[in-house]
């Protein structure tokens, strides 16, 4: 079923309300949705008893929390999801048995304020699935771009997902063999950016169960130093999580049997 930016009088519930929750919230107010907000110290099973049937659940934890706030959801809460974590791939979400969500793939870079949310030059965010007019309404009424991915097939998904996933991961993981910014990062340490992005890049078509032939691969990394165009006096590593990410990359890389020798070597120098 298609979603329509028809205001709803069932609400929205929003799961966490740190920056980009808000940021929405704000939106879907604009558009004149009302929005129900679920902090860390709410009970979500308490709040699935007020409102069993809401228009849509914006799940908007990071991506270290994701999987136990899926597992706590009611099923009836399940069919209805808007997802936008970083490090997001398909086999996250199926684990739970959600099969349909809405897929949110966020390019704002700082968000000190919600009057200060600012996308990346020239990266507008996209968003497909069954609610995916809502969230591009909302982001416009805030001020943000956000573009529409309409029936997307499993490659266009998951290459829209590896494209935001190979530039965080990357960004930050390179930050543990190079001290430097994004503009001296793609001029002058090729070697290492080349390096892992490929290990990065074969986790997550490992992951996703995908063939990534030359011309996806030839799209993503020139996606990747695009970014890192944007932004050229940005510090490498890219925030405070740099050290997670590479962990969660290797246990990855463990559970589909990769060597990624380059992701390991960095580890092993940084514990």
């Amino acid at each position: 079923m298609s979603d329509s930016t028809v205001r709803s009088t069932q609400p929205i519930i929003i799961i966490g309300v740190g920056q980009l929750g808000q940021a929405l919230a704000l939106g879907f107010l604009r558009l004149g949705h009302p929005v129900y907000p679920i902090t860390s110290s709410m009970d979500i099973k308490t709040a699935a008893s007020s409102y069993p049937d809401p228009y849509f659940v914006v799940v908007a934890v990071d991506e270290s929390t994701l999987d136990s706030v899926l597992s706590g959801l009611p099923s009836s809460w399940k069919t209805k999801l808007v997802l936008l974590q970083n490090e997001l791939l398909p086999y996250i979400w199926e684990a739970h048995g959600i099969t349909d969500p809405t897929i949110f793939i966020c390019w704002y870079e700082k968000k000190s304020s919600i009057g200060a949310v600012q996308d990346f030059e020239e990266s507008p965010s996209v968003t497909f699935g069954p609610h995916s007019q809502t969230i591009a309404a909302a982001t416009r009424a805030i001020g943000l771009y956000c573009n529409i991915i309409t029936n997307p097939t499993k490659t266009s998904a998951v290459e829209a997902l590896m494209c935001k996933n190979l530039f965080i991961i990357v960004s930050n993981v390179s930050g543990f063999a190079v001290n430097t910014t994004c503009s001296e990062f793609i001029s002058t340490h090729q070697s290492v950016l080349d390096r892992v992005f490929q290990e990065v890049l074969a986790i997550q078509e490992a992951a996703c169960g995908v063939d990534v032939d030359d011309e996806m691969r030839k799209r993503l990394y020139d996606r990747a130093i695009t970014h890192f165009k944007t932004q050229p006096n940005h510090a490498i590593p890219w925030g405070r999580v740099a050290k997670s990410r590479l962990m969660r990359s290797i246990q990855l890389a463990d559970k589909h049997s990769l060597e990624v020798p380059f992701l390991r070597e960095l580890w092993k120098c940084n514990n």
